[in-house]
């Protein structure tokens, strides 16, 4: 502990890309910083579109570049690889200027191991399940190996490493997403209007999902909703975010000249982030196959949109009974059918998306409940 009586932590992220792990932890050491609960430095495996944000929050290193992997230059790449091997000498002696390491995401296994941070304690942040565990076995394993604390955001994700990766309870501890609210200046018909006309949208009933179009994020159940729905003139589904590949952009241009889509489903490609992104839609479809707690919904929530997703991954823990609704087994006739009856009944929509709009503000805006979590994982630690 400092001689302040403060704790400094170490705060790691295996990147600083516009995603949801690093975009969570900006919002989380934003608070802290806000409230200057704890002296902090942050280390960024490999820079991204926001690493300016974590520089202007504390000290920040960057071990790889954004374009450390693209350059094609051999003197450079070489001049690259000693600067990142000479970094990591540095921080295998520099983690004794920290009491705590915090390290986001499962992914950081390796770096961990690299940089010695086996004298100190450690808390894990863990938000992925196991299809991600897997393909970051590796890594998985040693950060899981090496945590003295290991905080999750969802009941699914303390299920999936008490079961699949001999975890105890014990060492699990509930850290709820932190997401700031802030209110939207813009009315929502005014940001209808306008995206809209942008984007020559017909349709009265505007259907949303948000993020990269993979198959893990059930794009292609995106797909196959829309089409059960193609002939309610009043519904537009729109998806906002890019394709993972050109493998995935030709396989949705395909489906959609098949059956005749053209005029009912859009991707938008990507978009800045805006807080009001989700603002102009009237309901928010989640259709991923596996999402440990899907920064999304609460966006959605945060817009009062209610969300309707299959029953997979924590974020049912939110939607529950109150905040949105749960299609069983996949079954993408049974969320088309949801669509439908919540199209022609208006008045429940927005009810409902009141209500997640005041449990999200309750459970992931609440500044003294965040403090109050993080301060007791620490002192556990």
């Amino acid at each position: 502990m400092r001689s302040n009586g403060r704790r400094k932590i170490l705060f790691i992220s295996h990147e600083s890309s516009l995603t949801g792990a690093p975009v969570l932890l900006i919002n989380l050491l934003r608070l802290l910083k806000k409230r200057n609960a704890f002296e902090f430095e942050i280390l960024l495996a490999r820079g991204g579109p926001l690493e300016a944000d974590f520089k202007l929050l504390a000290k920040t290193d960057v071990l790889k570049s954004k374009t450390y992997s693209a350059e094609k230059r051999f003197l450079y790449r070489v001049k690259n690889y000693v600067l990142y091997l000479w970094k990591l000498k540095k921080w295998r002696s520099y983690t004794k200027n920290f009491d705590i390491i915090f390290s986001n995401t499962i992914t950081n296994g390796g770096l961990l191991d690299k940089i010695n941070v086996h004298h100190l304690p450690v808390i894990v942040y863990v938000h992925e399940l196991e299809s991600i565990i897997r393909t970051y076995e590796s890594d998985a394993q040693l950060s899981l190996s090496c945590a003295d604390k290991i905080a999750v955001p969802s009941g699914a994700v303390s299920e999936n490493l008490v079961q699949n990766h001999s975890v105890t309870k014990e060492k699990i501890f509930r850290l709820n997403y932190f997401f700031p609210f802030r209110a939207v200046q813009q009315t929502k018909e005014a940001v209808r209007l306008e995206m809209m006309k942008r984007f020559s949208i017909e349709g009265k009933f505007l259907v949303a999902s948000m993020g990269t179009a993979t198959h893990r994020k059930g794009f292609d159940l995106f797909m196959e909703v829309c089409n059960l729905l193609k002939h309610d003139p009043e519904i537009f589904f729109i998806w906002l975010g890019d394709f993972v590949d050109h493998e995935m952009k030709n396989k949705f241009e395909e489906y959609v000249e098949r059956n005749g889509l053209s005029k009912k489903i859009m991707v938008t490609g990507f978009l800045p982030y805006s807080f009001s992104a989700l603002l102009p839609f009237d309901l928010f479809l989640l259709t991923s196959r596996e999402d440990p707690y899907p920064l999304v919904v609460l966006e959605a929530a945060f817009n009062k949109l209610p969300s309707i997703s299959f029953e997979s991954g924590g974020i049912t823990e939110f939607i529950s009974v109150d905040a949105g609704w749960i299609v069983p087994d996949f079954s993408v006739s049974q969320m088309a059918e949801k669509i439908l009856e919540l199209r022609k009944n208006p008045s429940r929509v927005a009810e409902v998306g009141n209500t997640a709009f005041e449990k999200a503000k309750r459970l992931h805006a609440n500044e003294e409940t965040i403090i109050l979590q993080l301060s007791t994982l620490i002192n556990e630690v």
